[in-house]
């Protein structure tokens, strides 16, 4: 994983946010970016056509509930999970090299949430597995928020640390 340079953010390609519980498909070269606090982003993307996505889910829907996850957590994730991948599939049907990246971030304050995003986490890479999406990079990022930057185009990954 590279970290992000001032040059790294002066780019002439489109960018897109993406805000957590929600994805976003680029069919042509941009950026997909996401904060990730406490959040899982899934990254996918096919090494021979240009087309790509961003997920990003959070760990939990409301931190005011209890840390256990439950089935319904479970399920909300694998249909946001189906609905991006239906929808990449629709956007490049020829494709047949899909890959994945996961990255996984939780709050050292918030060690109670870290099983559950690792479960998320493990629960994302199973289903796209099942599905025939190699999971090339796996990766927990520690400490504060993190600002990830997705070019799915050239299957590059960037993070860096989001200062308040």
């Amino acid at each position: 994983m590279q970290r992000l340079s001032a040059r790294a953010l002066m780019t002439n390609l489109p960018f897109v946010n993406v805000l957590a519980d929600d994805f976003a498909i680029l069919d042509t070269d941009g950026v997909l970016m996401a904060n990730l606090e406490a959040s899982i982003a899934v990254c996918l993307y096919d090494a021979v056509f240009e087309p790509g996505a961003l997920l990003h889910l959070k760990a939990m829907p409301d931190k005011s509930l209890d840390t256990e996850l439950t089935d319904v957590v479970l399920a909300a994730d694998l249909l946001l999970l189906e609905q991006v991948f239906d929808a990449l599939q629709a956007t490049a049907p020829r494709a047949q090299y899909w890959q994945a990246k996961i990255l996984t971030h939780c709050p050292p304050e918030e060690i109670a949430l870290a099983s559950v995003v690792e479960t998320v986490a493990s629960f994302a890479a199973d289903w796209l597995t099942e599905k025939g999406v190699q999971v090339v990079d796996r990766q927990i990022l520690d400490g504060r928020r993190a600002r990830l930057q997705f070019r799915p185009q050239m299957g590059q990954l960037r993070t860096a640390p989001v200062h308040d």
